[in-house]
């Protein structure tokens, strides 16, 4: 059964009534969305950029659409709500696209205030919003990201010599021996056309039936928690977010924090994806695109309800197509989360004691400080060794050095950091030790890191290796260096 449940068609009436009822029974609303519909990836220079692709016109409209509908829904709340305390609280990533989603959100709901300051978390070190795709651990297992998109086998699956024809006209670039990586970036600039126009019949069937199948496969080997695999330790990617809007709905409860009755979070795909996962909704045997695809500006709702210190949540989405106008509609689908009961079993329900999601989510909460910077053993050995003195090692190794001092050299106390060089070396030399994270010369790599691990953040399939295939274009960082599609 997917966790997505849809509403049955009722009399008028009666679901007038009925969400009154529920409306007004909500003391505090926590949501995150999507960033709305932006400009398509280019092919410059070899390589593909996001540097450029910022909100559209349709996207801002989509954010302004879902300010109208958090005005139709919860009056109640955003009444008592202000930009100018905490009444209010607002956090995007630190992406153009993302921060002009959350002001076209909030030119809604405040049209009287002044344009806000958007806060957010320099991108290389937001782990809350940002999450994954800036890990340390992704930085230095940058082979891994990068090889999984050349993995063709379970894309021919999908795509015939007519769909490969058609993705080398879409993309700009011939599509033979990368039927993969051509189809993740097909089903981005499909998505895309479909809210701005420039959509074709044939693209946007290819977009529905395959397209958006092979991008959840993706998004399933990158975000998909596995309870017993090498990462087990690290924790499910979007537990620290799902963690964060608990404790706040808690404070809310326990009274310790009376006053923010609404928070906003604005970020991508990948972080609702992340999520949803986490709270048990996306899960590897559910097969709906609207858990594991988001769309442009999907929402999702947590609804906080003091009287029996309970959430509910739902998923809401406007519509995407070019020229509909975009609206979200006014009942947003209940969205089956995992609850574990006081007596030790676990349901899915849309509705839930926030002690049991928090006792749900516990089951993939991290076993290690930092679970950022958690390598594997293997790995560890291979592509970090925290026991080689010395250099030379790789940039990356460096720079997953320089924002993991606690693990860079662990594994035997006669070593310490050279913050400096990166390396480790032996305790006596004289080294320094003063760790600040990107110090020296490893910030200037940042850029070329965030570049290199780009495509591990667009594409992948369910593989358990990398594999050494023909290159195509190369992806850069312009993206944003994180899950920022």
């Amino acid at each position: 059964m997917f966790p997505l449940v849809r509403r049955p068609h009722v009399v008028m009436a009666v679901v007038f009534v009925l969400a009154c009822c529920v409306v007004h029974g909500q003391n505090q609303l926590i949501f995150l969305h999507r960033h709305g519909a932006r400009l398509e990836p280019q092919l410059k220079g070899g390589g593909f950029t996001w540097a450029h692709a910022d909100l559209t016109t349709a996207g801002k409209e989509m954010g302004r659409q879902l300010g109208y509908f958090l005005l139709r829904r919860y009056p109640h709340l955003l009444q008592h709500a202000h930009l100018n305390d905490s009444s209010y609280v607002v956090q995007s990533t630190e992406v153009a696209r993302t921060v002009q989603t959350a002001l076209s959100v909030l030119s809604v709901l405040f049209p009287s205030d002044p344009t806000p300051m958007v806060p957010h978390t320099p991108r290389d070190r937001d782990f809350l919003l940002a999450f994954n795709g800036n890990y340390p651990s992704t930085i230095v297992r940058r082979a891994w990201h990068n090889a999984i998109n050349m993995e063709n086998r379970i894309a021919d699956q999908y795509i015939t010599s007519s769909d490969l024809s058609l993705l080398s006209s879409t993309v700009g670039f011939d599509c033979t021996g990368s039927s993969m990586l051509c189809a993740l970036l097909g089903e981005d600039i499909a998505q895309c056309r479909r809210s701005n126009g420039g959509m074709t019949p044939e693209l946007l069937t290819l977009f529905e039936t395959k397209l958006e199948t092979l991008q959840m496969i993706r998004n399933k080997y990158i975000f998909g928690f596995n309870s017993t695999g090498p990462y087990r330790p690290a924790g499910s990617v979007g537990h620290k977010l799902a963690s964060r809007m608990l404790s706040d709905a808690k404070a809310w409860i326990n009274g310790s924090n009376r006053q923010t009755r609404v928070y906003q979070y604005s970020a991508h795909d990948d972080t609702v994806v992340g999520l949803l996962n986490t709270l048990g909704a996306a899960t590897f045997d559910s097969y709906d695109v609207h858990l594991w695809v988001p769309k442009f500006t999907q929402t999702v709702l947590f609804e906080v309800f003091e009287a029996d210190q309970s959430m509910q949540f739902y998923l809401t989405m406007p519509n995407e197509t070019h020229g509909s106008g975009y609206r979200f509609e006014d009942h947003p689908l209940p969205l089956r989360v995992g609850c574990v009961l006081s007596n030790g079993s676990t349901v899915h329900a849309s509705r839930c004691s926030i002690d049991g999601v928090a006792r749900f989510i516990a089951r993939s909460a991290p076993t290690v400080p930092d679970g950022e910077c958690y390598l594997s053993a293997e790995d560890a050995a291979t592509l970090c060794n925290p026991t080689m003195v010395g250099g030379p090692v790789s940039v990356w190794c460096q720079i997953y050095r320089s924002m993991c001092p606690s693990y860079a050299c662990s594994a035997s106390s006669s070593l310490t950091l050279d913050s400096q060089r990166g390396i480790c070396v032996p305790s006596y030399s004289g080294a320094s030790t003063t760790m600040t994270p990107f110090s020296g010369h490893i910030g200037l790599y940042i850029g070329v890191v965030l570049a290199s691990i780009v495509v591990g953040l667009l594409v992948g399939v369910l593989i358990l290796r990398c594999l050494t295939t023909k290159q195509p274009p190369s992806l850069d960082s312009s993206k944003g260096g994180v899950n920022e599609a």
